[in-house]
């Protein structure tokens, strides 16, 4: 019990750790699960999503989506957060393509909106998985620990996988370009499964960033773009 005690605090603090937000962990008598108090409410969106998750499903359904990896600030999310026209032209592009980049700029909701497919394709049964373009990279390397190879392997092979802040990953050397076309080619040849990249780049910026072989490929994926105001910014405020 201590270690679900301690996921849950590592978890949730990685939200709201940098703004000085004082959190309680306390274990529930009667059902064994980790509660979360918060001593300082309405101060942030992210504690209030996590407050929101809270209020939905309980601290059970909290901790289940920690252990599946999803971080508290996206633990309710869905697409219902998105305007109509933006659900439009998502299922328009999702229900005929495998392939799809969502581009925007920082703090549209690129990230909200694939962890709430992932939320609604694990509810239907489908192995879905997101990483961060920059670890799913670090996992690659020789020495990274094995969780996360374990994780870029599951990446890999999910019947959907996003690759999230492609772009924010540092220096786009050779040998980055090569692991990338590599996830690329793989996803490619996986028959009937869906990939997203998002991304704070354009097509353009592609061409600039990444070799011709990862530009090429990505030139023939589906562009799903986001627009709109900083959603941290506006919800603030």
């Amino acid at each position: 019990m201590k270690n679900l005690k301690a996921l849950t605090e590592e978890s949730v603090q990685s939200v709201c750790e940098s703004i000085g937000h004082t959190w309680t962990f306390d274990l529930c008598n009667a059902c064994g699960m980790a509660l979360v108090a918060d001593q300082l409410r309405g101060l942030c969106t992210a504690c209030g999503r996590v407050r929101s998750a809270l209020r939905r499903g309980g601290p059970r359904a909290l901790m289940k989506h920690i252990q599946e990896g999803i971080p508290p600030e996206y633990a309710a999310a869905e697409l219902d957060d998105f305007s109509r026209e933006f659900n439009d032209r998502w299922f328009t592009a999702f229900s005929s393509n495998l392939a799809l980049v969502l581009a925007g700029p920082p703090g549209v909701g690129k990230t909200r909106c694939a962890w709430a497919v992932i939320r609604r394709l694990r509810a239907h049964g489908f192995r879905a998985e997101l990483m961060r373009a920059a670890e799913y990279l670090a996992a690659l390397r020789p020495d990274a620990p094995q969780t996360p190879k374990e994780q870029a392997n599951a990446l890999l092979t999910a019947t959907f996988a996003c690759l999230d802040d492609l772009g924010a990953e540092g220096k786009a050397s050779e040998w980055v370009n090569a692991q990338l076309q590599e996830f690329l080619d793989k996803r490619a040849a996986g028959k009937g499964c869906w990939t997203l990249i998002t991304s704070n780049l354009g097509p353009i910026h592609f061409n600039e960033r990444y070799s011709p072989a990862v530009a090429s490929r990505l030139s023939g994926w589906v562009l799903l773009e986001v627009a709109g105001a900083d959603r941290r910014v506006r919800e603030a405020v």
